[in-house]
């Protein structure tokens, strides 16, 4: 029973993962969080890589004061990107909307736009849990990061005036 409580069980508290925010709540009402509290209105579709092995997602650039959190579908599943300040550099998460036990059949890269940021920058690594603590993430060095340099050097606007650097998003199922 602890193992279910621990890893699959959709009524588990959890703390929002946004350092501006304490509130709490299960993780089966985590999208209406996001949506109501975080101000998420729209949930991004990825569009099929050419290989069909795994989706890929290109969010839209944004500035590092717009929202940090953008929604993703991904076979009928929810993730939860967030990107983090941490004032020398741009951390960006991929959490799994849902148990620990899930979020542990997914994975993800991350890397920036090859065409503007040379040498590009990867990261490899397992979906967080929705529950996974901040910090811990931070100090263990689970999640993309980016010098803010690299950002300020090869940043660019778009036709609308933000500032922007393009990052490629990949989810992969592995079971």
């Amino acid at each position: 029973m602890l193992q279910h409580e621990e890893s699959y069980c959709w009524q588990k508290e959890v703390t929002c993962p946004a350092r501006h925010c304490s509130k709490k709540f299960i993780i089966a009402k985590s999208k209406f969080h996001f949506e109501w509290h975080h101000g998420i209105k729209h949930v991004y579709t990825p569009v099929p890589s050419n290989n069909g092995s795994h989706l890929e997602v290109i969010p839209a650039g944004q500035s590092t004061n717009e929202k940090s959190f953008s929604m993703i579908n991904f076979q009928s599943k929810l993730f939860l990107l967030h990107v983090m300040d941490t004032g020398r550099s741009l951390v960006v998460a991929l959490y799994f909307l849902g148990t620990q036990g899930e979020a542990k059949k997914f994975c993800w890269t991350a890397m920036t736009d090859y065409e503007r940021i040379s040498p590009q920058i990867k990261y490899n690594g397992p979906v967080l849990s929705i529950d996974d603590d901040t910090d811990s993430i931070l100090e263990e060095n689970r999640a993309f990061e980016y010098s803010k340099d690299v950002l300020f050097a090869y940043r660019y606007k778009h036709e609308d005036g933000k500032i922007a650097v393009d990052l490629r998003i990949s989810i992969q199922s592995g079971k």
